[in-house]
């Protein structure tokens, strides 16, 4: 595949063996936003559990999926408290981004412009921003990552809903250089 501007791509990082596809493992993500930011999170999916899709092996989630156990770490706050630590060492904004639906929906979706986004204060709490703002995805209103989880959990598509979430943040172009970006996931890779 030929990029016309390589810049723009996102890119994931992953600490395993290279595997493809790469949905079930949690991995960083550094992706353009704008031509003045780019966003570094950690990135994990949840596959459907049934539907047609599921019969699909590759969007099918299993065990082995990093989504069931880093979801325990959003549910108590861990992440949330090692996101702020690793974004007051880069000086950024915490963010959460969000989306879940049917698996040809989600893909088709851009983390720059469709995802639900929060920001996420120094209590862990989060406020929505961004382009969704009165059309919540989960038609709720969570106040902290645990929350959303639980929606998550106890929506009654949730079996046939694929979900990408991402935890980091949005750095200016003069910040966002290697070493900031490596203070935002140092505290992070214990989910990868």
């Amino acid at each position: 595949m030929i990029v016309s501007r390589p810049e723009a791509t996102g890119w994931y990082l992953i600490r395993r063996p290279f595997e493809t596809p790469t949905y079930r493992f949690a991995k960083f993500y550094l992706a353009e936003e704008d031509p003045e930011s780019l966003i570094a999170a950690f990135y994990v999916e949840k596959g459907v559990e049934r539907g047609e899709a599921a019969s699909s092996p590759k969007l099918r989630m299993t065990s082995e999926w990093h989504w069931n156990r880093t979801v325990n770490s959003l549910r108590s706050g861990t992440v949330a408290r090692d996101l702020l630590a690793g974004a007051n060492r880069a000086g950024a904004q915490p963010l959460l981004l969000f989306s879940c639906g049917f698996p040809d929906v989600v893909r088709a979706l851009s983390p720059q412009n469709d995802y639900e986004r929060f920001l996420v204060d120094s209590q862990g709490a989060l406020a929505r921003t961004g382009l969704r703002p009165d059309n919540s995805l989960l038609g709720v209103e969570p106040k902290d990552p645990g929350e959303l989880i639980a929606a998550i959990e106890s929506h009654p598509d949730r079996s046939w809903y694929w979900v990408d979430l991402l935890v980091g943040a949005a750095l200016s172009r003069p910040v966002a250089t290697p070493e900031t970006v490596g203070r935002l996931f140092r505290p992070l890779l214990k989910y990868v």
